[in-house]
């Protein structure tokens, strides 16, 4: 039941994404597209495209060239950025990549395994939205927390470790 629930509740955060942005990218070709900002007037090929970062940044580090981002929302984040969206967890934690280029990384499979106090596991597979991928975590007990983050894009495939404090 617990599966069924989480999965339901990443298919109305990916409607609750798409929605928006398809509507303002109908609406506005030019310029700014549903919380996208964008160099130059349209999007052509191999323009950069800049999508607004929510949350709180918690780690930026480098790997094979790729620059790598971490974001983490809590609930009441989330919920002003996708109201009635049916969080369930205390956190969402978002991941973006850049390529060596500069361009973001917008197509790949991301998912999350975490480690939290007394070794609690928790898998999260991550889910395409706002330029980066994002899955629900539980950061709600104070303690360490490791995080492994895995991006698979294509043949590239991008593994990062690290460690993050809840006081």
């Amino acid at each position: 039941m617990k599966k069924i629930i989480h999965a339901l509740t990443v298919l109305a955060m990916a409607f609750a994404f798409a929605v928006p942005q398809a509507k303002a990218a109908m609406h506005d070709s030019m310029g700014s597209m549903g919380g996208m900002e964008m160099s130059g007037s349209s999007m052509g090929a191999g323009q950069k495209m800049k999508y607004e970062r929510h949350g709180v940044k918690v780690r930026e580090t480098a790997i094979d060239g790729y620059k790598v981002e971490y974001y983490l929302l809590t609930k009441a984040d989330v919920l002003k950025i996708m109201p009635g969206t049916g969080i369930t967890t205390s956190h969402h934690l978002m991941v973006f990549l850049a390529k060596p280029d500069g361009m973001e990384v917008t197509e790949a499979k991301a998912g999350f395994l975490v480690f939290g106090p007394g070794n609690a596991e928790q898998k999260s597979m991550g889910m395409a939205m706002l330029g980066g991928f994002g899955g629900d975590v539980d950061f709600s007990k104070p303690g360490s927390y490791k995080i492994t983050a895995k991006v698979q894009a294509g043949d590239k495939t991008v593994v990062d470790e690290f460690k993050y404090e809840v006081k």
